[in-house]
């Protein structure tokens, strides 16, 4: 399993509604087949806002996109975070465009749902421009994978 049930819940919910996202950060890293610790879920979210109104469709019983939640999201360089449940949304990240990150982004089959997840090259970009020590040892290992089939069922 790579997701808690929460966070399960939560992507269910997202592509449900039709929400343009992907799945960025230690969670990507696993996705993309390196095992290692994740302490949260971070997603990148398109901001354009018809994308971001589709947010009022989520329904989950730990998180209501309010209307000022929503707002907040419309603001460059949003980001939403929950720290109590381990989540992180985003607008915008360093070192790739978001628009780039979501129209490229990869499927990938876990858990039972086909999860976007932001492409092996845009992952690497973001994590260099992060440049902490946890993120530079993730762009090693991901560079190492390059041109590896990934274990899980993905589609282009």
């Amino acid at each position: 399993m790579v997701f808690k049930d929460h966070e399960r819940d939560l992507i269910e919910e997202l592509i449900n509604a039709g929400v343009d996202f992907a799945v960025i950060g230690g969670a990507a890293v696993v996705l993309h087949d390196h095992e290692r610790e994740r302490p949260d879920l971070d997603l990148l979210i398109d901001p354009n806002p018809g994308n971001l109104d589709r947010l009022e469709d989520v329904d989950v019983t730990w998180l209501h996109f309010s209307d000022r939640k929503i707002a907040d999201l419309k603001k460059p360089g949003a980001l939403l975070e929950m720290k109590n449940m381990g989540l992180d949304i985003l607008t915008e990240m360093k070192g790739v465009s978001t628009t780039e990150s979501i129209a490229e982004r990869i499927f990938v089959s876990a858990d039972g749902l086909m999860v976007p997840v932001i492409s092996l090259d845009h992952l690497i970009q973001a994590k260099r421009a992060a440049g902490e020590d946890k993120d530079m040892a993730d762009v090693e290992a991901l560079e190492a994978m390059r041109g590896l089939p990934l274990a899980m069922p993905r589609e282009p």
